[in-house]
């Protein structure tokens, strides 16, 4: 009677999910809805909005360039560039995967920006953008690396 009891109880947990597991669906959902409206702000050319996708402790790891941190320390600059029209386009992403609070994306693209004629001038390149989960459930863009195609 005893280890009817136990499995009946097991058997319980079990249908009604007692042990929740996250609902990776929604998450899913959420980190596309992120990912897209950043692409949007680009385009847009609104940087402050781009910007607004930032986690606090925002990461940069630019080409040829020095490592920047804190969304504080680059929100100006990096508004006005998008701002003055840096844009992205071809963008494809060539995997992405996420795990509970982190999430990853590589893309394939070209950026541009307008050189003194006003014409745009476009560079292929790649890059990785690490998302973090905040404690809202939204998701913020904590780390950007790129590297340009020298082909």
């Amino acid at each position: 009677m005893r280890l009817f009891f136990v499995l009946s109880i097991l058997l319980t947990m079990t249908i009604t999910g007692c042990c929740s597991t996250p609902d990776l669906t929604n998450d899913r959902k959420a980190l596309e809805e992120a990912i897209a409206s950043f692409y949007q702000a680009i385009e847009d050319g609104d940087g402050k909005a781009a910007i607004a996708l930032f986690d606090e402790s925002f990461i940069m790891l630019p080409n040829g360039g020095s490592l920047k941190q804190g969304r504080a320390n680059i929100a100006e600059s990096w508004a006005q560039g998008v701002e003055n029209g840096f844009r992205l386009r071809n963008i494809k992403m060539v995997d992405m995967d996420f795990d509970g609070a982190i999430a990853y994306r590589i893309n394939q693209y070209e950026w541009g920006y307008p050189d003194e004629n006003g014409e745009m001038q476009w560079h292929p390149t790649k890059n990785m953008h690490i998302w973090k989960k905040q404690p809202d459930e939204s998701w913020k863009l904590y780390a950007d690396i790129w590297n340009s195609n020298h082909e």
